[in-house]
């Protein structure tokens, strides 16, 4: 009877050895597994800031002076007929290229022609882009006003796009939206002032 509760004391000492035993280690483990999480948020963090910092890198402001990759054509038609006319462009400086751009959008002076440079020349730079304002696509019915018009587009421009004003009938090209509203304001002016009213009054004797 005696051997039997030594047994048991011992079975029972044992036990409470090895619950100490496990206490004292689960301290060291628990702060193994913060330490491991704090160096984890700390890596997370710097791949973050190397991921925004990258992006903020990549973004170009529309307010700084950049190569120019883009031309916008602004038209202006006294009679504001814009149906069927599109812009026929292309290197001219390499004599490459060629294709229709359509007027997609309009403002106060007319109608807009957005032209992407990569698509003038897809193997190099343009330097020199060529372009005729024409009616009937393909067709070719009617060009405005006639002659080859071209623009040095190897300089910068805000945000790399050079915006270009061109009237009907007139081979100038405004690089200014204020100039090119001058002219055509002028010209209003300009034709009002050609019309005159002739009064005749004719008395009998």
């Amino acid at each position: 009877m005696k051997k039997n509760i030594l047994n048991c004391l011992a079975l029972f000492g044992a036990a409470t050895m090895g619950l100490a035993a496990c206490g004292q280690q689960a301290p060291a483990s628990s702060s193994s597994v913060e330490e491991s999480s704090s160096k984890g948020e700390e890596s997370s963090s710097e791949v973050s800031s190397e991921v925004a910092s990258s992006a903020e890198e990549s973004t170009v402001s529309p307010e700084i002076m950049a190569d120019i990759t883009m031309v916008k054509l602004h038209y202006h038609r006294p009679d504001a007929e814009y149906a069927d006319w599109d812009v026929w462009g292309w290197d001219k400086g390499n004599n490459l290229g060629g294709a229709s751009y359509k007027f997609t959008d309009t403002d106060v002076y007319g109608v807009v022609a957005p032209i992407d440079l990569s698509l003038v020349n897809p193997l190099g730079e343009v330097d020199i882009l060529g372009f005729i304002v024409r009616r009937g696509g393909d067709s070719w019915s009617e060009k405005d006003p006639g002659p080859d018009i071209t623009v040095d587009v190897s300089g910068e421009a805000l945000g790399g796009i050079l915006n270009i004003y061109f009237k009907s009938g007139s081979e100038k090209v405004y690089f200014s939206e204020e100039d090119a509203l001058k002219t055509t304001i002028d010209s209003a002016v300009l034709n009002a002032s050609d019309t005159h009213e002739v009064k005749v009054t004719f008395e009998g004797n």
